[in-house]
């Protein structure tokens, strides 16, 4: 078995003047900078395979993309901090966006931790995006993201089904895995 791995986030905005602002009913690709990450397989790409090369975080977009550097079944882990407090009447949330995902795979809660686990078939090259939203009147600021990736190439076609924990960080939850 091969394993494929990064590890991509940040704690905290590595520039003070940079706040990470969800706007208002609209959804944000979670743009990344290259300070706190583990990526021994390029998964956070500097440059594209066309030769594109990605400018600065944060003002490209581009620097959203997580490309996997192998086909096989990928377990991705999503850990995010918001400003706010629990049961505050704000639903946030997050969810993988690619070409290649038929459905949303995502998690959402009311209070400012989330924690979330997903596993699905990816494919070398096919670059997917981190989104976040959440229905408050107002922006809302996103403290610390991290998203784990790993990827066992072992598994060459695509699984008939496909997994999907949810892990909330909330003590009141106790969610089901479903199938």
């Amino acid at each position: 078995m091969s394993l494929h791995y990064a590890t991509i986030g940040y704690t905290a905005a590595p520039d003070p003047d940079v706040t990470l602002k969800v706007p208002v009913g609209g959804n944000y690709a979670l743009r990344l900078p290259r300070t706190e990450e583990i990526d021994p397989w390029d998964m956070h790409p500097h440059r594209l395979a066309d030769g594109t090369v990605i400018g600065p975080w944060p003002n490209d977009p581009q620097t959203a993309l997580i490309v996997p550097a192998v086909t096989g079944l990928a377990h991705i882990a999503v850990d995010a901090t918001w400003q706010g407090t629990w049961n505050d009447g704000v639903v946030r949330r997050a969810y993988v966006v690619g070409d290649n995902f038929p459905y949303e795979l995502g998690y959402e809660t009311d209070g400012p931790e989330m924690a979330w686990t997903t596993m699905t078939f990816v494919k070398a090259g096919d670059p997917f995006v981190i989104m976040f939203g959440h229905t408050a009147a107002t922006p809302q600021t996103l403290l610390s993201a991290r998203v784990n990736i790993a990827i066992n190439d072992d598994v060459a076609d695509p699984p008939t089904n496909r997994l999907h924990v949810r892990r909330g960080t909330d003590p009141g939850q106790n969610p089901e895995p479903r199938q």
